[in-house]
């Protein structure tokens, strides 16, 4: 069974027709574009990710309604699904809300919950009340408004119609409250819950609370409404009323300035209207971390091939010293900065006839310094240097053939390097290294 046509707002489906109309030129040009599509994919999925771990939570924290848990409430929830024509009732859970008052309707694929928050469902006082509850969030099923959530998302940032049309889908919502309750009274006490809790509620003049809705026309209130994706609770107030007393409820007219102002002075408010304005904050915001991020990313994979090189080099100058028994000295490039380093000809060869063949684009200069003692034994250092980021300071890489001392110490000759870097550490063979291996002297934050 279908839901009543008569409890959708006049309002939502002119707007709702506007909406699938933008989002869908929106999406073909996402589609088109190629890259746009990509990045609304993996918006998605990280939207898809975080909302399945929120039900995650839900689903292992709070109380599931059902026969057995809350049979009550399960028997409510089940009554308004009828009453609404919903032949699948969705999974219902109350959950501490830390003093909040809400409920709201969600859905992950094709599974749809209804989450209530439990201070929400104290302070209902009259069971209608928790009726009006139920019946506005299992609205938003059965009028079919969360299939189309993702579809429209783009509209939602639309100033002005964006928001109206979130506010016109809750008065249809409260319209199915009012059907689920079956009493007017209690289900505009409902509303007033939300407003200022259960026992101030019961004690309300609803007449004189609907009538606060004329302050709704002056500036700031017309800027906030036109911003928000909730209508006023005094509007929807008298909104019920107006279904059982047509013209009770006379029509507020908004500021004109509140109009032309709203997208603007939206953010202040963090409503619908602000959504444009936030997008562009935080686009910016995500800019500020990735792109430093991404080029220290870039920085740090041109210095972590300074470490196979130096790899390779230590074993091409083992591999020489067993040959003829010696090492050989050797230097490549001039200055390394944040373009690749370019070798001489003659610097090229000399690799080569060591066996060699040192990283093409890299951002390092390379030099070998052979030390000897005086009965002719041979040891080496290696060093990698480069100024990738191009600031004037630079970072380098060692590895070190030592050998042994007459007391069986390890030694290896002092630091070849010719640019001076920033030093974390002794650019010496010390105790903890090993010959062979790679070692950064530099510290992390010279990029």
């Amino acid at each position: 069974m279908a839901l009543d046509p008569r409890l959708v707002s006049p309002k939502e489906k002119p707007l709702f027709v506007a909406g699938a109309i933008f989002s869908g030129l929106v999406w073909l040009v996402a589609v088109v574009s190629v890259v746009g599509l990509l990045y609304a994919l993996l918006g998605a999925l990280f939207v898809l990710g975080a909302h399945a771990l929120f039900l995650a939570h839900v689903r292992t924290n709070a109380v599931r309604v059902d026969e057995r848990q809350l049979p009550d409430l399960h028997a409510r929830v089940k009554a308004a699904a009828a009453r609404l024509g919903l032949a699948d009732v969705p999974a219902v859970y109350v959950m501490n809300g830390g003093g909040l008052l809400n409920a709201f309707a969600t859905k992950l694929l094709s599974r749809r919950y209804v989450i209530l928050l439990s201070d929400l469902v104290d302070h209902c006082e009259d069971p209608r009340q928790v009726d009006f509850v139920v019946g506005h969030e299992l609205g938003h099923f059965a009028a079919g408004h969360l299939k189309w959530n993702a579809f429209l998302l783009p509209y939602a940032l639309v100033p002005w119609l964006g928001a109206a049309y979130a506010r016109a889908r809750e008065y249809t919502c409260d319209r199915c409250g009012l059907a689920a309750a079956g009493d007017l009274e209690q289900s505009m006490r409902g509303l007033v819950v939300l407003s200022a809790g259960g026992r101030i509620a019961a004690r309300v003049d609803l007449a004189a609370f609907a009538s606060q809705r004329d302050e709704a026309g002056a500036f700031w209130p017309t800027v906030l409404e036109l911003t928000s994706y909730h209508p006023f609770l005094s509007k929807r107030v008298a909104a019920l009323h107006e279904l059982s007393a047509p013209g009770s409820a006379r029509p507020v007219r908004r500021s004109v300035a509140g109009w032309i102002f709203a997208p603007a002075l939206g953010a202040l408010g963090g409503g619908a209207g602000a959504a444009p304005v936030m997008v562009v904050a935080i686009v910016g915001m995500l800019a500020a971390i990735a792109i430093p991020n991404f080029v220290r990313y870039q920085l740090k994979a041109k210095d972590a091939g300074a470490q196979a090189a130096l790899e390779a080099l230590y074993r091409a100058e083992v591999a020489a010293h067993e040959k003829d028994g010696s090492f050989r000295e050797l230097q490549l490039g001039e200055a390394a900065t944040r373009t690749p380093a370019a070798f001489a000809d003659a610097e090229l060869a000399a690799a080569r006839e060591l066996g060699w063949q040192p990283p093409a684009g890299g951002h390092h200069v390379y030099t070998v310094g052979v030390g000897r003692t005086q009965d002719g034994r041979q040891a080496f250092a290696a060093c990698a240097e480069s100024d990738a980021d191009g600031d004037g300071v630079y970072a380098a890489w060692m590895v070190w053939e030592p050998l042994e001392d007459g007391e069986g110490n390890l030694i290896a000759p002092g630091s070849p390097c010719r640019f001076q870097p920033k030093l974390a550490r002794q650019p010496v063979f010390g105790e903890g290294d090993a010959a062979g291996v790679p070692v950064r002297v530099s510290p992390e934050d010279v990029f």
